[in-house]
């Protein structure tokens, strides 16, 4: 068994004990966090609408820790909004290492660098609507460190965070880097006496640090593709759902229905193609390539492309263009390129409201979406149909 033991007390507590002697630990959280000495960790989970001033944040983590039978002085008690029964919880592979780390994660609201609005600390916010959470990681390491170690580690713990949040693609006004109120806490062996065997480092290149990161990287990623049903990875990915998809596709349909067709049925008939074409990990590989160069041109960071030019969607650039008509062509073949040509025009015109609000690369390939929709449509309704 791994350094630390869970251990669910009800369905809204979740107590966690690090096994090792003489524990010292590092955490951000508000609660019982900072420099000190805890053995135990209790994640309690509150309703996602929670908020409270920072005295009422420690009374009711005093209340937390006594229901849990333990010292709030060797505890930090950590609020989320996601469920502390749907841990995960990971030990290191390598016989030399003696590490756990468990992880509760919730996506939501994302944090990114890009953010239109800051906040003071008055009141603490653990969410902001129902599928809110927080991603909430503990790390114990049976090993003694040193406080430059740990300090180490627990920027290795965050940066394998990133990592994961930056793989989902955690939809914000740049790349994610996690969710806004995020915590760690890291409980390890302190120094004992004047031995000299503390590990002096504990970054991704040492077996530590690397048991610990890749432990993070693998809970985070592997929780979040659960928690991302097919439309809420859509709209981390291209900022629509299924539904305002099919909603701007009738939009174009409108502008050429076929006669005797409801709408009813057209809306139906379009999102099922699109339900269809939503199944193949080629069109998601093209979908995440446009929101990837999204990314990197929001930052500056395509050699040629200023971040200024990019913002301005500069004509000079085809290749968002070129994407479309590829991804087009392989959805719905050769008429489909006809038909991306016209959306793009709808497009233009501000009939397709919402794909034109989006970044320079999106747009396009969700254009080309909609169009292989309606190209399916036309195809199926019309007896023309030869796309299998």
């Amino acid at each position: 068994m791994g350094p630390l033991k869970p251990e669910l007390l009800d369905d809204n507590t979740l107590l966690v004990t690090f096994l090792r002697s003489n524990p010292a630990s590092l955490s951000t959280s508000f609660t019982g966090g900072g420099v000190g000495h805890a053995k135990y960790v209790v994640l309690s989970r509150v309703n996602g609408e929670f908020s409270a001033a920072p005295v009422e944040l420690l009374r009711l983590a005093r209340s937390v820790t006594s229901r849990a039978g333990v010292p709030p002085a060797e505890s930090v008690v950590v609020f989320t909004a996601a469920p502390v029964s749907d841990y995960v919880l990971a030990e290191s592979r390598n016989p030399h290492t003696d590490v756990s780390v468990l992880a509760v994660v919730g996506l939501s609201p994302p944090a990114c660098v890009e953010v239109s609005r800051t906040y003071e600390a008055p009141v603490v916010k653990v969410g902001m609507r129902s599928n809110a959470g927080t991603i909430s990681v503990v790390v114990g390491v049976g090993h003694s460190l040193t406080r430059a170690a740990a300090l180490d580690l627990l920027r290795t713990v965050v940066e394998a965070k990133a990592a994961a949040c930056s793989d989902l693609l955690l939809r914000c006004e740049s790349r994610a880097v996690g969710t806004v109120t995020d915590n760690v806490t890291l409980i390890y062996q302190g120094v004992s006496g004047s031995c000299g065997c503390a590990h002096p480092w504990a970054g991704l290149a040492t077996e530590i640090g690397h048991e610990v990161a890749k432990a993070v990287w693998e809970a985070v990623v592997g929780k979040g593709m659960k928690l991302l049903d097919l439309d809420s990875r859509l709209r981390s990915v291209t900022g629509l759902g299924v539904e305002e998809l099919v909603e701007e596709a009738m939009r174009a349909y409108r502008e050429a229905p076929v006669p005797g067709l409801s709408e009813g049925e057209a809306r139906s008939r379009l999102r099922k193609a699109m339900l269809k074409v939503l199944k193949d990990p080629n069109v998601w590989a093209f979908l995440i390539a446009a929101r990837e160069l999204d990314l990197h041109g929001a930052s500056g960071t395509i050699p040629g492309l200023s971040r200024e030019e990019f913002l301005k969607d500069t004509v000079k650039v085809v290749a968002d263009e070129l994407m479309s008509l590829a991804l087009a062509t392989y959805v719905a073949g050769a008429k489909a390129l006809f038909s991306t040509y016209w959306v793009e025009r709808l497009k233009t015109k501000g009939v397709l409201r919402a794909v034109k609000e989006l970044p320079m690369f999106e747009d396009d390939v969700v254009s080309a979406l909609i169009a292989s929709a309606l190209t399916r449509l036309y195809d199926e309704v019309l007896g023309d149909d030869d796309s299998g």
